[in-house]
């Protein structure tokens, strides 16, 4: 679309990174610094812009039956933004995101995803994570955030009326309480959000992830080596054609040194079975050492 005169005019050099449909030929542009409010020429009126500064201190929203008013409130100032209301959710994410990167909430590399008004909360989903603005009003300044690096699962617990969205992190659990209609999209974008963040196929596998760093963690802690099969060799004893002196060794003893060559057949099958039996003890030694590992294992994920 070829941007009006009147909103070139306006732009003062800046990019458009957005346009917005409100309707007929009005239009709010988006840039870096400001959103242009753009109404077309009607019968009772010419074309205009208006500036709406996107560095507010506070946003409050009013839905009406024909029209949502959007109040931005500045410092001795307010302007008020009139939206069709079934345009409000469009208008409210960039709208949203402009004010969090003006206020340093969010950084200038951070993406919004997309925002959710819930009644008296309003839910903000970026690439890095989840921040709420609980209240009233749509945008309060006593903001909480969650980061998506300290996520490591999310449950849905579904009820009659209201769903509940859990998080967890570590040892902490964070539940958000969301009417069923609006539950769904809100659980969709942050479960995509998380996974793109943790470049996994599944959040479950950042609770396995963390499993296996804490059971790891447990055994070093309390001296348990954590790969005790490292010091196990069941082929310990290694045989070679012949010796240094061209003569045939027969098995290791104590400290690795290789025992005289038997005087007799009977003498190297006897060697042999004894070789074989030590070789035997230590394969069942590994043996109970995997078992107690898995039980370890098991026993720790049953909590």
């Amino acid at each position: 679309m070829t941007l009006p005169d009147v909103v070139r005019t306006n732009l003062d050099g800046e990019p458009v990174v957005d346009r917005i449909p409100l309707g007929g030929e009005d239009r709010l542009f988006v840039t870096p610094t400001r959103l242009l409010r753009y109404r077309g020429e009607s019968l009772l009126s010419d074309e205009s812009v208006e500036e709406v500064p996107r560095s507010a201190d506070r946003i409050s929203v009013s839905e009406r039956r024909r029209t949502t008013a959007i109040t931005l409130e500045y410092a001795g100032d307010e302007r008020v933004l009139s939206v069709p209301p079934d345009r409000l959710e469009t208008v409210l994410g960039p709208l949203l995101a402009g004010i969090l990167s003006a206020d340093d909430v969010i950084g200038a590399d951070e993406r919004l995803i997309e925002a959710f008004r819930f009644d008296e909360l309003t839910a903000v989903v970026t690439d890095r994570r989840l921040i709420e603005h609980v209240g009233a009003a749509v945008w309060d300044g006593e903001y909480e955030e969650l980061p998506f690096e300290d996520v490591t699962g999310l449950e849905v617990e579904r009820g009659r009326v209201a769903t509940g969205i859990v998080l967890s992190t570590g040892d902490r659990r964070k539940r958000i309480k969301i009417h069923n209609d609006r539950a769904r999209p809100f659980e969709e974008r942050l479960r995509e959000a998380i996974r793109a963040y943790h470049g996994v196929e599944s959040i479950d596998d950042l609770a396995d992830e963390e499993e296996r760093e804490n059971h790891v963690g447990k055994e070093n802690e309390s001296g348990v080596d954590a790969s005790p099969l490292a010091s196990v060799d069941p082929l310990a004893v290694v045989y070679s054609e012949t010796d240094d002196r061209g003569e045939r060794p027969t098995e290791p003893g104590e400290n690795g040194q290789l025992t005289p060559e038997p005087e007799s057949i009977e003498g190297e099958l006897e060697a042999l079975s004894e070789a074989l039996e030590r070789q035997e003890a230590l394969l069942e030694k590994q043996r109970r050492t995997i078992e107690r590992i898995r039980e370890t294992v098991t026993r720790d994920r049953d909590r």
